[in-house]
């Protein structure tokens, strides 16, 4: 039987370890993605979003108008060792990357939240890939009361995880290049559902493949390098 995961344990907790971006080191190119911490501007809360990245989007690109969100608030530091008792919310340790601010999503605080919000929020933090993967297994457990172990988990958010990276990394170079990050994400949208050459899978679809995902890195920065020169 899986029990709860967490990120370390009480004598050494890794809260590092869950979190991508926090605070100024966000990169405003990056997708919104599962796990997403935002805050909004007219004290009107801090949310964080809680759907599979799949679920958040219409098409693979555009967000859907309603975004599944759970309230943040602010918490007393949980141990390791107290996740697997609450069970109810996904603990944010150190939000704000300074060594102070505890704060919680609260599952049972859940509502709908209009994606056009989130261009006037500030998003204060982006989880890591075992962040994303904790959250889901957190999030499933309190839903059905199933505990899914995050290697699992991973194998679900994993080609999502990737595409979200690569999409960061372009836009990154395209607006280091002088060029409108706008057009630069869609532009790696377009290259991402085309086909190599000779190929019958798109690059999107060969993310889902562990095996073929250096293939897509290389090949897509190659091929960012023709666009920017």
């Amino acid at each position: 039987m899986h029990a709860l995961e967490t990120p370390g344990s009480d004598d050494a907790p890794d809260w590092e370890s869950l979190y991508l971006y926090r605070g100024e080191e966000v990169n405003q190119f990056r997708p919104v993605f599962t796990g997403d911490v935002f805050r909004l501007p007219e004290n009107a809360g801090t949310f964080q979003i809680t759907q599979h990245p799949c679920a958040i989007r219409l098409n693979g690109v555009d967000l859907v108008e309603q975004l599944l969100v759970a309230s943040v608030d602010s918490t007393r530091a949980l141990k390791p060792s107290e996740w697997k008792g609450n069970y109810k919310h996904m603990p944010l340790p150190d939000l704000n990357g300074e060594g102070t601010g505890h704060h919680s999503s609260f599952f049972h605080k859940p509502s709908l939240l209009s994606s056009d919000l989130l261009e006037s929020g500030t998003r204060l933090a982006c989880l890591s890939q075992l962040g994303v993967n904790l959250l889901l297994q957190r999030w499933v457990h309190h839903n059905s009361r199933v505990v899914v172990p995050t290697w699992s988990v991973d194998q679900a958010t994993a080609e999502q995880y990737e595409e979200a990276d690569l999409i960061e990394e372009w836009v990154d170079d395209w607006h280091s290049a002088g060029l409108d990050p706008a057009s630069g994400e869609s532009s790696a949208h377009e290259w991402l559902r085309s086909k190599p050459a000779n190929g019958t899978a798109s690059w999107q679809s060969m993310l889902g493949n562990a095996q073929t995902r250096s293939k897509v890195r290389s090949a897509m920065r190659a091929e960012l390098r023709q666009k920017t020169a």
